[in-house]
C-alpha cells in the first residue's frame, strides 16, 4: 500500500470515528440515527478502525507486520487480532494484538498486545 493509499484510509477511519464521537450524546439520550447493521457493518471496517486505533499506540510497523487480521463478530462485538509469523524450523516468540470494537456504536471495548 502506498502512503497515500494508507493517509487517505486513515482520514477516513479518522473522520469516522470523529462522526462516532460527535452522535455518542444523541445514543445516550436515545436520539439520533443509529444504521440498521450499526456503524461498524463489516469485518473490513472493523479492520479499518482497529489499525486506525492501533497504529499510534504501537507503531505502523508492528501492526502491519501483523497482517493479515484475523477477524469475527462475536454477538455484537467485532473482536480484531493480528496474526503472529512463524518461521518453518524455528521457535516463534512474540504475540499479537486483540482489539474488541461494538458493531452498533464502533465504541473500542478493549485493546492488548501480549508479548
Amino acid at each position: 500500500m502506498t502512503k497515500l493509499v494508507r493517509y487517505r484510509s486513515y482520514l477516513f477511519v479518522m473522520s469516522l470515528a470523529w462522526a462516532i464521537g460527535l452522535s455518542a450524546p444523541c445514543l445516550a439520550e436515545g436520539k439520533g440515527y443509529v444504521p440498521p447493521d450499526g456503524f461498524v457493518p463489516t469485518s473490513a471496517v472493523a479492520d479499518q478502525i482497529a489499525e486506525a486505533v492501533l497504529v499510534p499506540i504501537y507503531g505502523a510497523k508492528i501492526i502491519a507486520e501483523e497482517r493479515p487480521f484475523k477477524t469475527r463478530l462475536e454477538g455484537d462485538v467485532w473482536i480484531v487480532e493480528g496474526t503472529l509469523k512463524e518461521t518453518p524450523g524455528t521457535i516463534t516468540m512474540g504475540g499479537v494484538f486483540t482489539i474488541k470494537i461494538s458493531r452498533r456504536t464502533g465504541e473500542i471495548l478493549y485493546v492488548m498486545h501480549t508479548r
